[in-house]
């Protein structure tokens, strides 16, 4: 079976080389392409090529990409990092469009943002109702916002309809162990911290560090907070940081600048955040 797990690809645009990894629904569905190959499913990609690449406002088969969604009434933005899309071919492609159509329409797969296939394109805004034009005319899927630790089985659930097989029920989503509110920034707190940042992850705060600047993109998205991304200021050291101060602000908490030690009010405040699945 095939596994994908990311890697490093040259960003024209920029002129430097990008880091990507794929979020989860990504990971299953190509698994599913590599393995049935016989079947008639072709994964065509998922890393874009120069086209995708070449282009200030990039897509969903880069690491930068600027397509949000509707979530919720919320607009959600995809995270600096992922790759959010895959492209392939399946077998009898216009009766997976009128499966896919009927799935999402009863609320299924929640984590999809929108398709294309045979040239028509359906999407989350529109409520799956209406296709529009499209150039695509293999299976494009994107997944949304949020997604990146998310399974999906649309492939093989698919393939189980087409063949008349019964489908196969899902086992109840597992929670992950609660973080103890100690307000201590330990590695178990760093570790879930870095899970639902995106970030890699090794229960470390180095300096750059990854979870540190995506935190910085964070504030300063969320709360304005105009940090300089430059991956430093989250010690728990009892010195004082602008980066601190602002994630203070952000979960209100007092502003001083200071990650107290032993314990920090807003290290407690970050582990409850972490606590509900998300920052």
């Amino acid at each position: 079976m095939g596994e994908i797990k990311g890697g490093t690809v040259y960003d024209p645009y920029h002129g430097r080389n990008a880091t990507w990894r794929p979020v989860g629904p990504v990971v299953d569905e190509y698994a599913h392409y590599t393995a049935n190959s016989r079947d008639g499913y072709v994964c065509l990609g998922v890393v874009g090529d120069r086209r995708h690449w070449n282009l200030k406002n990039a897509g969903d088969h880069t690491s930068r990409s600027t397509h949000s969604t509707i979530v919720n009434g919320k607009t959600v933005s995809p995270k600096a990092g992922w790759v959010y899309a895959i492209d392939g071919r399946v077998p009898d492609p216009a009766r997976f469009e009128r499966w896919f159509a009927k799935q999402l329409r009863a609320g299924k797969y929640p984590h999809v943002k929108y398709w294309n296939i045979l040239h028509r394109h359906y999407n989350r805004k529109r409520g799956w109702s209406t296709a529009v034009y499209s150039s695509d005319d293999h299976l494009h899927i994107s997944f949304i916002p949020g997604s990146e630790h998310s399974d999906s089985s649309i492939l093989a659930d698919y393939e189980r309809y087409r063949t008349g097989q019964p489908a196969t029920p899902k086992p109840p989503a597992t929670k992950p162990a609660q973080l103890v509110v100690d307000g201590r920034l330990g590695t178990r707190t760093i570790t879930r911290w870095q899970q639902i940042m995106g970030t890699p992850v090794d229960g470390r705060i180095t300096e750059p560090s990854a979870l540190v600047k995506a935190v910085q993109r964070h504030l300063n998205a969320q709360i304005r907070a105009g940090l300089v991304v430059d991956g430093e200021g989250i010690r728990q050291d009892g010195r004082t940081y602008k980066t601190v101060r602002a994630l203070q602000r952000y979960l209100d908490t007092e502003q001083d600048g200071i990650m107290s030690e032993p314990v920090s009010a807003v290290v407690r405040a970050v582990q409850r955040r972490l606590n509900s699945g998300k920052f």
